[in-house]
């Protein structure tokens, strides 16, 4: 069975929102190990979003291990659908 693990920067989660990924999160267990990690996102003035970045970079780093393959979601992206 594949690892999957979904590192997540977070301050605050409204309610609904952590309610529905746990719903998701169950949904995805019988086809891969699969586990959410919140890393903690520094927190900087609005003016600091450079410095922000910066350090979230470092964290996320530090993080991941040599061997794991990494797949970053971006609001610039390319989109995909699943149909």
């Amino acid at each position: 069975m594949k690892k999957l693990a979904l590192l997540v920067f977070q301050n605050k989660t409204e309610a609904w929102a952590e309610s529905a990924a746990e719903i998701y999160i169950k949904k995805l267990k019988p086809f891969a190990d699969f586990t959410r990690i919140l890393l903690k996102s520094p927190q900087y003035d609005r003016e600091d979003r450079h410095k922000k970045l910066t350090k979230e970079t470092e964290v996320l780093l530090k993080a991941l291990s040599p061997n794991d393959t990494l797949i970053l979601f971006d609001e610039r992206g390319k989109s995909f659908t699943s149909v």
